[in-house]
């Protein structure tokens, strides 16, 4: 497995680096509850223990900075994102790049919104799905598979 982050689809050429985008997809599958992806691991350096304190980051001692104020961003933004004021983004100025600011707060939107959208369509739920995956429908719009265009 890559170790790069070079798996992250939006940012081929990312910033963050692969650990850290790592740990920010378990943390935010935690805040949404979605098990399969909590229990993945795609990146070789982001161990059971790494994973196992990410709830309650700052009980550990062997984050780096970065680290830490990246999964407290990733927690404020997922479960109130009021609180991000000046001084949040002040503090991630320290230690973090304009633009890797700009890449953390897209990758964490993105993280949130999408472990919540699939959690609201329960895939690996016991009842069948409300709406079927139907390969025919990939790449077209729901005109065009009606003959409306």
């Amino acid at each position: 497995m890559p170790d790069d982050g070079d798996r992250h689809f939006n940012y081929p050429r990312h910033l963050l680096g692969g650990k850290l985008l790592e740990m920010l997809r378990i943390r935010s599958a935690q805040l949404g509850g979605c098990e399969p992806c909590m229990d993945a691991r795609k990146v070789d350096s982001v161990t059971e223990d790494v994973v196992a304190c990410l709830i309650s980051p700052a009980l550990r001692g062997d984050l780096t900075v970065r680290e830490m104020r990246a999964l407290e961003f990733l927690d404020l933004l997922a479960t109130d994102h009021h609180k991000i004021d000046d001084a949040v983004y002040r503090g991630l100025a320290e230690v973090f790049t304009t633009a890797e600011i700009i890449e953390l707060g897209s990758t964490c939107g993105h993280m949130i919104g999408t472990h919540r959208f699939i959690h609201t369509l329960d895939p690996y739920g016991e009842a069948d799905p409300v709406i079927r995956f139907d390969p025919a429908q990939v790449g077209l719009s729901w005109a065009e598979l009606n003959g409306a265009v």
